[in-house]
């Protein structure tokens, strides 16, 4: 025979279970919750075709400028006068182009903290227009994810990817030489 005590554990076992495939059933009858995203912002809206001059300055002294006439290829002016390798110099732009903000941090110590002020690295963007966009590129983000960035287009210290970046900021160790024959 079984004992009370069975029978007591046995009914809460099952009211328990009927709970459960309760709860279930009434959550797959709700429609789920679209859970709102932020897109990602682009650090400025620029093609690569609109760009006629690039101009890369590090603060150790190193430069690198590329220069494109209207409808031609591009070609570095610094550190030599010489024909780039076009698929580099528009491998590395389209990566620094997508660059996005990956922040815009409220609180941030002074530029000077950030190596803003004397920056890290400047670029010089000029489009055919002949407007000009200065970006000055300072420390690296404690994760090590991204840059502090201040666009001259810009009032505020935005955190770009360091993918993006890394892409044109190389460019100053290994210059788009075309291979000589």
């Amino acid at each position: 025979m079984i004992r009370r005590t069975t029978w007591i554990v046995l009914l809460m076992f099952l009211v328990v279970l009927a709970g459960l495939i309760w709860v279930q059933r009434s959550n797959q009858d709700q429609e789920p919750e679209i859970a709102p995203t932020t897109a990602n912002q682009s650090l400025f809206d620029l093609q690569e075709q609109a760009l006629t001059r690039i101009a890369v300055q590090s603060s150790d002294g190193k430069n690198l400028e590329l220069v494109r006439p209207a409808q031609g290829e591009w070609s570095l002016a610094q550190p030599q006068i010489a024909p780039a390798d076009s698929a580099a110099v528009q491998s590395a732009l389209s990566q620094f182009l997508s660059s996005t903000i990956v922040s815009s941090p409220g609180s941030l110590p002074g530029l000077e903290a950030l190596n803003l002020e004397n920056a890290l690295y400047k670029i010089l963007l000029v489009s055919q227009d002949g407007s000009q966009i200065v970006l000055n590129i300072g420390n690296e983000t404690p994760t090590g994810s991204g840059y502090y960035v201040l666009a001259s287009n810009q009032s505020q210290v935005v955190v770009v990817n360091k993918f993006g970046l890394d892409a044109l900021l190389n460019l100053l160790e290994n210059p788009p030489l075309l291979p000589t024959p």
